[in-house]
């Protein structure tokens, strides 16, 4: 069996393209977040329909039932309080640990575990005990970057990148890899961002309506964070002139539970945002990018809200449009832009390796987990 672990959205968000293209009977999820409950995720609920185990916490150690309870019962109070308590519950993710070494070791004997696989964003406090589990029974670990190499020029896979893992599967050939970790390095691609996968997204998740007498734009922001405020008042000035629909999205790395998060409280996901915006603007520099250019959407760079843009690979791309001063903003909106195909698709083939050829990254998937299967 092949055992993957989600924590946080992001995880369930990389993971899932994986997890659909190996048999259904040889996988086991398991949520390793105790803050975070996962099981109305449309992701998870389909996997569950699908008849992939689906185990909503770790094993208990009988040593930390009553901390367990008590942070259950912490959970359960309203977001005012809980908002006050944000420092509780980050020490609670970061530091505090519900299971033991026993338990998972039990508890991958009992699931005949050949792989496991985690997102490299999951908490060190769980992973680490995975990984020398896993060491003692020779089962492979696997860490999958969470995004696609863009926040900086180039990204190294050096031993912290390989820390409490076997093997490492890369969307590209942008990282600079160690020569004393190339054999533990894959690159596959990523079927995440793929017109595949996003064609299987629209069919679970469902399309917005907008006001198609009005331009749409999406804003992807991140919370806490200086260059909301410039965003934030951007669009506050977008919205009086009334020429445009407005649609935001938070960046989804929030700990806190469910019902308190600020990217729940979106009733879209990044996806859909992409789908019914005919421009998207941001002064973050994410994966999420690549998604909107498959989908051939106009891609606009605050460059004047985050000077970090300029350290990474979309300040040369021709494939955005880039804006340095916020009185040129409106200027776009006025003019019939086109977005050159060429540019696009040489950055997109710089960063995703085998993007167009969704079928022979699954191809290589499947292989390299059936060939986990016969390694011990």
């Amino acid at each position: 069996m092949h055992l993957f672990l989600v924590d946080l959205f992001i995880s369930i968000d990389v993971l899932s393209p994986m997890i659909k293209q190996i048999d259904s009977k040889k996988v086991i999820i398991c949520n390793i977040n105790p803050i975070q409950d996962h099981g109305k995720n449309k992701l998870i609920k389909y996997f569950i329909k699908k008849k992939i185990k689906y185990f909503n916490f770790l094993p208990i150690s009988e040593k930390k039932y009553i901390s367990y309870f008590f942070t259950k019962i912490v959970l359960l109070l309203p977001c005012l309080i809980l908002n006050k308590l944000r420092k509780f519950i980050q020490i609670i993710y970061n530091n505090k640990n519900f299971t033991s070494e026993k338990k998972i070791k039990i508890f991958l004997l009992k699931n005949n575990i050949k792989s496991i696989t985690y997102e490299e964003s999951a908490p060190e406090n769980y992973i680490s005990q995975f990984y020398q589990v896993a060491q003692e029974l020779k089962i492979e670990v696997i860490k999958i970057t969470s995004g696609i190499g863009v926040i900086k020029d180039k990204s190294v896979i050096n031993a912290s990148k390989m820390k409490f893992c076997n093997k490492i599967i890369l969307p590209n050939s942008m990282y600079i890899i160690n020569k004393k970790f190339s054999k533990k390095v894959k690159i596959i691609g990523s079927l995440r961002y793929t017109l595949h996968w996003f064609k299987f997204l629209n069919k679970i998740q469902g399309k917005v309506k907008v006001d198609q007498k009005k331009i749409t734009l999406g804003f992807f922001k991140k919370f806490y964070i200086k260059e909301k405020k410039i965003i934030d008042k951007l669009i506050e000035k977008l919205n009086k002139t009334n020429k445009f629909n407005i649609i935001t999205r938070e960046k989804p790395r929030d700990i806190f539970p469910d019902k308190c998060n600020i990217f729940e409280e979106d009733s879209f996901t990044s996806s859909q945002l992409i789908d019914c915006s005919d421009f998207i603007l941001t002064a973050r520099p994410s994966s999420i990018l690549a998604e909107a250019l498959i989908k051939n959407k106009k891609v606009v760079l605050l460059f004047y809200a985050n000077a970090e843009l300029y350290k990474t690979p979309f300040k040369r791309s021709k494939a955005f449009l880039k804006i340095t001063n916020e009185k040129k903003i409106l200027e776009i909106f006025k003019k019939k832009i086109k977005m050159n195909q060429i540019h696009r698709d040489t950055f997109l083939t710089k960063i995703l390796y085998n993007w167009k050829r969704p079928k022979i990254i699954k191809k290589d998937l499947i292989s390299f987990y059936n060939s986990l299967l016969k390694i011990n």
